[in-house]
């Protein structure tokens, strides 16, 4: 992960003014650890640090698109890492691509691409049991019939 924060650091201090930099930094300081732990339950630990990198680069790009009426700063990044990793999971399976990701599709595809438990999947979608639970059943009844 070193030379990814090296890597990220040289893109940011190419690409931007010395103001835009600081919030960078700040939001890497205040976020890193939390996307990279997102990321690499999602993708694993193989593809992590390039995922790493791909949310900050949009974070950093988009964070004028956070929304305070739709939840705090923190879960906007917890969402947007959450999107930008499964959706590099699923372009690298090459399904679902054009679908909108809903919930569901993430946790099919969770199942099916990571071979993930329902612990697992709720560990790294930071969401709770009993929603994974209760969102996978109609999957697996319709499998079953």
């Amino acid at each position: 992960m070193e030379s990814k924060i090296v890597d990220l650091q040289k893109f940011l201090a190419g690409k931007c003014s010395k103001k835009y930099l600081e919030s960078a930094l700040v939001l890497y300081n205040n976020y890193s650890v939390l996307v990279y732990g997102i990321t690499a339950g999602i993708v694993g630990a193989n593809r992590a640090d390039d995922v790493f990198v791909e949310v900050f680069n949009f974070i950093t790009k988009n964070s004028s698109a956070y929304d305070q009426r739709s939840g705090s700063f923190k879960l906007w990044i917890i969402n947007t890492s959450r999107r930008v990793a499964i959706e590099n999971l699923l372009k690298l399976n090459n399904a679902f691509v054009d679908e909108p990701l809903t919930l569901k599709k993430t946790i099919s595809a969770l199942y099916k691409f990571r071979s993930f438990s329902s612990t697992e999947i709720s560990a790294a979608l930071h969401i709770p049991l009993h929603l994974v639970i209760k969102l996978q059943q109609p999957a697996q009844q319709a499998g079953v019939n």
